[in-house]
């Protein structure tokens, strides 16, 4: 039946990776399914999930969906797999950060049509979020997403009682004011 095909691993952030890619994923949303528009609205996914209990092995995939297809169907963009986490989100999302900066400036052609992509969310749970952000995790002392201030512990728990403190702003974040925020 032929079904199976070898991809090439490089070796990035303490595991194996491939990038399938992002335009092949929305040549073959295209091809399958038809997109309303030449501007195709991106949405990623990131996340890892253990493959067993009795064991560290993990995936981190990166999910592509184009919202604005006639059927919404994710497609994997690249596929991380080692026994932790990547050890650098930055090396981790390299391929992945290129391709999207390379097809928003110059867009993408198919079947005689000129594409462009329009990244519209990314999509983690809070653990993947901070990763991916490099920003202390939510159990952290200044792991708040949405304003600067540095938590409690209490009762086996992090809190962040302060319902007046400054909140985080794009300027500011991209500054990296708040050292003890950013990794």
């Amino acid at each position: 039946m032929q079904t199976c095909t070898s991809v090439q691993l490089q070796a990035v952030a303490g595991g194996s990776y491939h990038h399938f890619g992002l335009v092949d994923g929305f040549k073959s949303v295209i091809d399958k399914f038809g997109v309303s528009d030449n501007v195709i609205s991106l949405q990623l996914n990131i996340d890892g999930l253990l493959l067993f209990r009795s064991s560290t092995a993990q995936f981190w995939p990166i999910l592509g969906l184009a919202t604005n297809c006639f059927v919404k169907e994710p497609f994997i963009v690249g596929l991380f797999y080692g026994n932790s986490k990547p050890s650098s989100a930055t090396e981790y999302l390299n391929d992945l950060v290129q391709e999207c900066c390379a097809v928003q400036q110059d867009g993408f052609w198919h079947n005689d049509n000129r594409h462009s992509i329009q990244l519209t969310a990314v999509v983690c749970d809070t653990p993947a979020r901070s990763f991916v952000k490099v920003v202390k995790g939510h159990a952290g002392y200044h792991g708040c997403d949405k304003c600067v201030q540095e938590g409690v512990y209490a009762s086996s728990r992090m809190s962040f009682p302060e319902t007046r403190a400054a909140r985080r702003t794009d300027e500011s974040f991209n500054a990296q004011s708040d050292d003890s925020h950013h990794l």
